[in-house]
């Protein structure tokens, strides 16, 4: 009995054994899976990745359009005559665009003016939106 026992059980272990080497590694079907699970997570990585590079961008934009805005509205001196000289584009490419109201070209004592300055930015196109407005009222 005890070498029947010991057949059947040898016999039953070949089986197992066989039968776990023809299950061992990963089907093609897993494998599949697997690489489009990795590939939509890369993708998703690098569309963030480049979002917040795009979100960085339009930041500097609008930090240096503002102060752009900033300085062009500190070369308007009050009781001074109004500055004609104020380039519309920059060398960085921003375009500015200065106007004054009431638009005349003399400013009397004592009175005011209000200046609205606009930025757009580099090769933005036509009827674009400005990045920044600023607007203040100057005295003569």
């Amino acid at each position: 009995m005890s070498s029947t026992l010991r057949r059947l059980l040898a016999q039953r272990l070949r089986c197992v054994t066989r039968r776990g080497a023809r299950d061992s590694g990963f089907s093609l079907i897993e494998v599949i899976v697997a690489m489009s699970l990795f590939v939509i997570a890369a993708t998703a990585g690098a569309l963030a990745i480049l979002n917040n590079q795009h979100s960085s961008l339009l930041s500097q934009q609008k930090v240096r359009a503002a102060n752009l805005a900033q300085s062009y509205l500190a070369a308007i001196v009050p009781g001074q005559p109004l500055p004609t000289n104020l380039a519309s584009t920059t060398s960085d490419g921003y375009q500015v665009d200065v106007s004054f109201s009431p638009s005349t070209s003399t400013c009397n004592m004592g009175s005011t003016r209000a200046v609205s300055v606009l930025v757009y930015a580099p090769n933005a196109a036509a009827g674009a939106a400005p990045i920044t407005r600023a607007d203040s009222v100057v005295s003569c």
